[in-house]
């Protein structure tokens, strides 16, 4: 029976499933209700695919450097404020409200003024 279920989430493609359900079946894992397992499988399968999501994106933008915020040495002769930079962290709370600390550019300065 969980062979033919698991062969039935990997024909689905639901790969976070598969995963969390293999290690729900280990003799070592927690015993889960109904509703817990199938909240964790799907919790599971919703952050595989954020996460291949997010791989996905990050390689077809080409970034010609693999650098993370949090690889950010602020070390005080670099002058670097860790507090502006946390404000341009995609986890902050003004880019999650898509707004900017930055001043608005008024239209007709964007009529005028093209980028190089």
């Amino acid at each position: 029976m969980n062979t033919k279920t698991l062969e039935h989430m990997k024909q689905l493609r639901f790969y976070g499933m598969v995963r969390a359900f293999n290690t729900s079946l280990s003799s070592g894992s927690v015993d889960y209700t109904n509703d817990e397992l199938v909240a964790y499988l799907m919790q599971s399968e919703w952050d595989d695919r954020h996460n291949r999501k997010i791989k996905r994106l990050t390689k077809a933008a080409r970034f010609r450097y693999g650098a993370v915020m949090e690889a950010i040495d602020y070390a005080p002769e670099r002058n670097i404020d860790k507090t502006k930079c946390s404000v341009l962290h995609p986890a902050s709370s003004s880019v999650r409200r898509k707004t900017s600390s930055l001043p608005e550019v008024p239209v007709w300065a964007k009529a005028i003024w093209h980028p190089p």
